[in-house]
């Protein structure tokens, strides 16, 4: 008797009410209240813009929002191996220093060097393999998200639009990603999951013949 009281009641929630409500249900596991929750809900019909417009408008600002946060996570790696790479540059010239200032004139230079390599290199080899392997995660995105956007016909700066930042990012990496391969699998993975995320949402098929190479003014 209390359930039914209270479905009975479901129907003069405010939305904000049925809102929060909803949320409360699905936090507890309780799917039977959510459900009714949910379908309890008034029915009204709305005149909107163009859903092949509004849809397209929407998955634009998606991907937008997806390929922000991609990037901010591999330029994160990226940013970290470059500065500890410069870190051990500094710290092989510094124990240089120090090594050549202890001997005094008995110095040997290529000892020296052999010293200050041998203490650097394991540092060294570690980060600039995890900063090779960033940028060619940076140079996959990039390189997906030119396809895409040339698949488009959308300009990569009108694509982030809503996040001016993240083209900023983008060019100001870019040239430093000119010369580094993709890594061919990243890669497939984002224009797939581009491509795929466009069709299922606007109804759109986009064309997979188109390469890069033809540009898109970028």
């Amino acid at each position: 008797m209390r359930k039914a009281n209270l479905t009975d009641l479901y129907t003069t929630l405010t939305p904000d009410e049925r809102f929060k409500l909803l949320l409360t249900a699905l936090a507890r596991g309780d799917e039977d209240d959510a459900w009714d929750i949910a379908h309890s809900c008034p029915k009204k019909n709305y005149s909107m813009s163009d859903a092949a417009y509004s849809d397209r408008l929407d998955t634009c600002r998606d991907i937008a929002l997806f390929c922000s946060l991609e990037w901010l996570l591999k330029e994160r790696a990226y940013s970290a191996s470059k500065a500890i790479l410069t870190m051990n540059r500094f710290a092989h010239d510094s124990y240089l220093t120090g090594y050549l200032a202890g001997c005094g004139n008995d110095a040997d230079m290529d000892a020296a060097v052999d010293k200050a390599y041998e203490h650097t290199v394991d540092v060294r080899q570690e980060y600039v393999a995890m900063h090779n392997d960033s940028q060619r995660q940076l140079k996959s995105l990039l390189s997906a998200l030119e396809i895409f956007c040339r698949d488009i016909d959308v300009p990569i700066e009108h694509m982030f639009y809503w996040f001016p930042p993240t083209i900023g990012w983008i060019n100001d990496t870019r040239t430093a990603l000119q010369d580094v391969q993709p890594d061919a699998e990243a890669m497939d993975y984002y224009l797939s999951t581009l491509r795929g995320y466009w069709t299922e949402a606007t109804g759109e098929a986009i064309d997979t013949n188109k390469r890069i190479g033809a540009g898109n003014g970028i």
